[in-house]
């Protein structure tokens, strides 16, 4: 990190004897925040031995930006080799059309929302799950995949999909039935 120290000597009113005089104010610059000393005489500097100023760092903007076009890309494989293995076609725009909702939709039985995280973790709200839900026709069940991806390679390390637990019994009684 750059810091800055750069003094500056002019006539004025020294805050620590409140005598008038030749002052020094220090304007300190620490990465992208900048304050200034009080002004102080030269006896006053020497009595105090330092000057210390506390300079106030921006707090950083860590909302995530929009995708950079590497995560597009494979949000858009991801879809692709979704809608092949479960027998479905992607939606135009991944769901941002009207009357496209969802990511993946197999008509009449399944509308599918992907997720890609490029860390160690997946934070999953009921919005999401409310979203996809309320996305389907009467006859479409809700589902929603979330893939876990190294962040500098985008190689995938593993998806899970998650359903409503009495969908996942239906499925249960089924294989049961065979």
């Amino acid at each position: 990190m750059r810091v800055s120290v750069i003094p500056e000597t002019q006539h004025g009113v020294c805050e620590g004897c409140h005598l008038p005089g030749a002052v020094t104010t220090f304007t300190i610059t620490v990465g992208t925040g900048t304050e200034s000393s009080p002004p102080l005489c030269a006896g006053c500097l020497r009595a105090k031995g330092e000057v210390t100023v506390d300079v106030d760092q921006p707090v950083p903007d860590t909302r995530p930006g929009p995708p950079d076009h590497r995560v597009k890309r494979t949000s858009r494989r991801n879809e692709q080799d979704i809608a092949v293995r479960i027998g479905g076609r992607r939606q135009p725009g991944s769901g941002a059309i009207p009357g496209f909702k969802g990511d993946v939709r197999v008509r009449g039985h399944l509308r599918v929302e992907l997720k890609d995280s490029f860390s160690k973790q997946f934070i999953l709200t009921t919005a999401v799950l409310d979203k996809i839900r309320g996305e389907c026709d009467r006859a479409e069940r809700p589902a929603l995949i979330v893939s876990f991806r190294d962040r500098h390679t985008h190689e995938l390390r593993e998806s899970w999909a998650l359903i409503p637990v009495e969908h996942w019994e239906e499925l249960l009684n089924a294989s049961n039935d065979r």
